[in-house]
Order: structure tokens, then C-alpha cells, then sequence
């Protein structure tokens, strides 16, 4: 289930950025799962047809880099993940990174 959410995640940043206009992208994950699916999912694996869709929108970027992070030094998603707690529910589109540190 983790695995999942974190492929979909991974999907719809890549399609946002597409949509958005950026061809260099930068894919940082904890999930190292997540890393190995893409690299080399079976069709037998339930995340197949995911996997291939993530797939089609790499070859798309000009230059695409998916990196293993570890949780705790992903102190990014840790700032953002605290700070949705006083936002609205739904999509939110940061065009400039946040201030400051939690």
C-alpha cells in the first residue's frame, strides 16, 4: 500500500512538472521499493501498468534523475509534511520554495 501511494505520488509530480513546463527534474524517494519497481518491474508485479506509466513520462524529460533519500535526511518533505497541517485540503502549487525550517 505505501509503495503504491508513493509510485502515484511519483507519477503525478512527474505529470505536474510536465504540464508545468519543466524538463529537468529531480525525483527524490525514500522508497527504495519504489526505486527498484521503476527501474525494473516485472509484468507480473500488481504496480506494472503504473510503473509503465511513470516510465513514458521519464523518456519525455530531457534529463531525469531518481535518487534514494533517507527519511530522515529528507528534511524537505519533512517541512513541507508539517506545514500542510495548516493548509486547506487539495493540490498547492508552490512556485518559490518555503521560508525557514520547522
Amino acid at each position: 500500500m505505501i509503495t503504491t501511494a508513493e509510485l502515484w505520488g511519483i507519477l503525478k509530480g512527474l505529470s505536474l512538472a510536465w504540464d508545468e513546463g519543466s524538463r529537468q527534474v529531480s525525483i527524490e524517494t525514500d522508497s527504495m521499493a519504489s526505486i527498484q519497481l521503476i527501474n525494473g518491474a516485472s509484468p507480473l508485479d500488481p504496480h506494472y501498468n503504473l510503473v509503465l506509466l511513470i516510465r513514458n513520462l521519464l523518456t519525455k524529460h530531457v534529463h531525469c534523475k531518481i535518487e534514494h533519500l533517507w527519511r530522515e535526511g529528507n528534511f524537505c518533505a519533512d517541512h513541507l509534511a508539517k506545514a500542510s497541517t495548516s493548509e486547506q485540503p487539495g493540490l498547492h502549487i508552490l512556485r518559490d520554495p518555503p521560508e525557514g525550517r520547522n
